[in-house]
């Protein structure tokens, strides 16, 4: 009799307990579902900033080429091995080598005058496609050289952002390569045409820091800057419901989620000013349309993270 009731206590226990896990298990989902992210209205200073993409066009690089065939010398590589074994006991081998060299320049010295490699720019020799005593043929492509200036950018920005830029206004260059790295820029050039097909306009950007990791070609992202709105009360764009006619937001009051009509002036592509709202107002997150429940606060959406 005593263990029967001790089989039965067990299953009553067993059940109170899966009950709890039950229970304990819908809260977790409940709670999962009504947490969302949120920001909180406080004034700051904030950038106009227009954003656009492009890649890194200039300086671009300067192929030289052939003018007729012929056989790479190789005096200037005996040069230098002549001064890198200064003093060694093979330097008077070397030393015979250039004597001969120099006798075949002096021969062919009218004749090959044409086929000096000559660089049209002060630059640095990027790439070299021949080696000495090499055959080259009439039109290849010798070496590669990229002139001595700064890396220029060249980005398209939408149409509708060019009201924000002018020639000379400062601006930020990531590269997709090294997105912690921004560089200070400068906008050089807006073009004076607008590509039909994609809304959008070409610029042209110096960047003023020389970083030994740039490439010619190199994807980068630009972020110009104009003067700042000082002490606004700045929203994440992020936090703003564009679904109907007019914008609006989910505010917390009282622990529930209302949806309130924001009025606003956009700044850039990430920030709005919020102007029928108050210091402190907590908005949260449109992206799982809370209204209507209790919602429990996530993650706190930081200025520096927008």
């Amino acid at each position: 009799m005593a263990k029967k009731k001790k089989i039965g206590w067990v299953r009553i226990l067993a059940g109170f307990l899966a009950l709890v896990l039950v229970l304990l298990g819908v809260g977790t989902v409940y709670l999962k579902k009504n947490t969302v992210d949120y920001y909180r209205l406080k004034p700051l200073d904030i950038n106009q900033t227009v954003l656009a993409s492009g890649r890194v066009s200039f300086p671009q690089p300067y192929e030289i080429t052939a003018v007729s065939s012929g056989k790479i010398s190789q005096y200037n590589q005996a040069v230098l091995t002549r001064d890198s074994l200064a003093g060694g006991s093979g330097a008077a081998e070397v030393e015979a080598q250039i004597a001969y060299y120099e006798t075949q320049l002096l021969i062919a010295q009218k004749a090959v005058e044409d086929k000096r490699i000559i660089s049209p720019v002060t630059g640095t020799v990027s790439k070299v496609n021949f080696s000495p005593d090499q055959q080259a043929p009439a039109g290849a492509t010798l070496l590669t050289v990229l002139r001595q200036q700064n890396w220029v950018v060249e980005a398209d920005v939408d149409q509708k952002e060019l009201s924000h830029l002018e020639p000379g206004q400062p601006a930020l260059v990531a590269f997709d390569a090294y997105p912690r790295e921004k560089l200070e820029a400068e906008l050089l050039y807006i073009s004076p045409q607008i590509d039909e097909q994609k809304g959008t306009c070409l610029l042209r950007l110096e960047i003023k820091e020389a970083k030994p990791f740039i490439r010619h070609g190199m994807a980068a992202s630009v972020e110009l800057l104009s003067e700042p709105h000082k002490q606004v009360l700045a929203l994440p764009k992020q936090f703003v419901d564009f679904t109907e006619k007019e914008a609006f937001l989910w505010v917390l009051k009282d622990g529930k989620a209302v949806k309130t009509p924001v009025t606003y002036i956009s700044v850039g592509e990430r920030w709005v000013i919020a102007e029928n709202l108050s210091e402190g107002t907590v908005v949260l997150s449109p992206a799982k349309k809370p209204g209507g429940f209790k919602v429990h606060l996530g993650r706190e959406v930081l200025p520096d993270e927008v």
